[in-house]
């Protein structure tokens, strides 16, 4: 829900001529859940990138409360967790939380539902064959936090919907952002979001492209 309505709202601006969403891990799954509740020519139109995203939230849970003690993702996230760790030491070192215990304890009880119609409503699987806007899955074969078979997992579960599709990168991490495959994602996205925006010469012409009706990028006749 808050997805579609800061898309709503960046489409009810006057220079904006399409909005699209990018979103790693968590982010990406609420993204695929949002292009879900998106008509085609809603606010999503301007498609949806998932990099990472989890399949279903209750097997996400699952394997995120099973890394107690452990750090996925590497030395990075390590640091991350320990820097965390000495910041509650002024009220007394404190456990990290249980990823299934803080959902029961306090995701359940805000939304007022019980754990099995909350990881229903958190699971991009269930409406993946109703998307109508463009979505492109991204995922690396050696993500230590989702694997790979998740996006596998939600291609299949999206049929024959022609607007879901796929790229699988050999590596990459969590966020496709190894040292490999950095510039290949930025190109991806670039190309991804530039085929499916419409792009306009709004009032203030930023670019100076007044007279220009369109604009041929990656073949597309909208442009």
């Amino acid at each position: 829900a808050d997805v579609l309505a800061a898309a709503e709202y960046l489409e009810s601006i006057e220079l904006v001529s399409t909005v699209g969403a990018c979103g790693i891990g968590m982010a990406a799954s609420a993204a695929l859940i949002a292009a879900g509740r998106s008509p085609a020519d809603g606010p999503l139109r301007g498609g949806v990138v998932a990099v990472s995203p989890f399949a279903d939230a209750s097997d996400a849970v699952r394997r995120l409360s099973g890394r107690q003690g452990r750090a996925p993702g590497g030395t990075r996230r390590l640091l991350k967790r320990i820097g965390l760790f000495l910041k509650t030491l002024a009220d007394g070192p404190r456990p990290f939380f249980n990823p299934r215990d803080y959902t029961r304890e306090v995701s359940c009880q805000y939304y007022e539902v019980d754990e099995s119609d909350l990881y229903r409503k958190a699971s991009p699987l269930k409406t993946m064959s109703e998307i109508e806007v463009p979505c492109l899955l991204l995922h690396a074969l050696d993500d230590a936090v989702a694997p790979a078979d998740d996006s596998r997992a939600l291609l299949e579960a999206a049929g024959e919907n022609p607007m879901v599709a796929a790229l699988v990168a050999p590596s990459g991490g969590h966020s496709l952002y190894g040292p490999s495959t950095r510039g290949w994602f930025h190109k991806v996205l670039e190309a991804f979001f530039s085929y499916w925006g419409e792009f306009e010469v709004g009032p203030y012409d930023l670019l100076g492209l007044a007279g220009i009706d369109s604009m041929d990028i990656h073949g597309n006749p909208n442009n």
